[in-house]
């Protein structure tokens, strides 16, 4: 089966458009450079356009890949979320594009994913940079628990340009022309058919009324990470408090805290130019140490 990408065209996107057949099905993704790849995994509200600030500088060094998580045949179409789940997307995603293993960097839900990939296949991943990640405790912002509710979250999963909107200013400190080009790039991505379903089915296999189950939260599992990992996160991040990282990298050996001041759950979409520097130098580290 085989989607038209010239369907799904994406104005902000740097990279060529392509596809990958990841556990037999499609999945659409974004790529630019060359060099030791670097795979950017965006979070539940977000789609690939949420990196398009970040991608043009770290593809002067690396090989970029940015897999859009949402549609037919991605993530969870036919399982629920569970950890094994994320494992076995990334594995299968740098099989389909021919690559050993990658630098995993993943924002909320993505961060997640890289983590537990991070766990489970430590051979796969370079390095891991989490930023605003879910699972680090069981703590999420109150209006992720209310959509867990009957018919609230199917109602505020409707696909809107008001919703995304709504959705961005709480998300992001600032607002400028391109972070409102970026409301028509996920508006799209929502109204992809079944996406607002997907979303809502991997919230509540993540998220109940009291929080993020303990199921999918990394934190009963951080001090197994054997990579470099480095943390990036917002002062203000209204989805998952600062204090959840600070505690993360006393547990995560050898890992490091970076926080990006005028920033609340995309650092590296407010704060673009600050995220790719740490970003890079982190890797390079990650890169020198791996050449030893």
């Amino acid at each position: 089966m085989r989607h038209d990408l010239d369907q799904h065209p994406m104005s902000l996107m740097p990279g060529e458009p392509r596809e990958a057949v990841v556990d037999g099905e499609p999945v659409r993704y974004y790529e630019a450079g060359s060099g030791p790849a670097v795979v950017l995994l965006h979070g539940l509200g977000g789609a690939a356009a949420v990196w398009y600030r970040n991608v043009p500088e770290l593809a002067e060094r690396h090989t970029v890949y940015v897999p859009e998580l949402w549609g037919p045949g991605r993530l969870t179409q036919r399982d629920p979320l569970t950890p094994q789940t994320g494992v076995r997307f990334i594995s299968g995603f740098l099989d389909a594009v021919g690559r050993s293993d990658a630098h995993l960097v993943g924002g909320s839900l993505g961060g997640l994913i890289a983590g537990f990939a991070a766990i489970e296949r430590p051979e796969r991943v370079r390095s891991l940079t989490l930023t605003g990640t879910a699972g680090l405790g069981g703590q999420i912002a109150l209006s992720q628990r209310l959509l867990c509710l009957p018919l609230v979250g199917e109602l505020l999963f409707r696909p809107s340009r008001r919703r995304v909107r709504r959705m961005l200013r709480a998300l992001l400190l600032g607002w400028d022309a391109g972070v409102e080009e970026l409301v028509d790039e996920l508006y799209a991505r929502r109204r992809e058919p079944g996406v607002p379903r997907q979303m809502l089915a991997v919230l509540r296999g993540g998220v109940d009324a009291r929080g993020v189950k303990r199921s999918v939260q990394l934190l009963p599992r951080l001090g197994n990470v054997a990579v470099p990992t480095l943390l990036v996160w917002g002062r203000h991040d209204p989805m998952f408090p600062l204090t959840l990282a600070e505690r993360a990298v006393n547990l995560i050996p050898a890992a490091r805290l970076h926080v990006v001041e005028e920033s609340r759950h995309w650092p590296y979409l407010e704060r673009p130019g600050e995220f790719n520097r740490v970003l890079l130098e982190f890797i390079a580290a990650a890169e020198t140490r791996l050449a030893a």
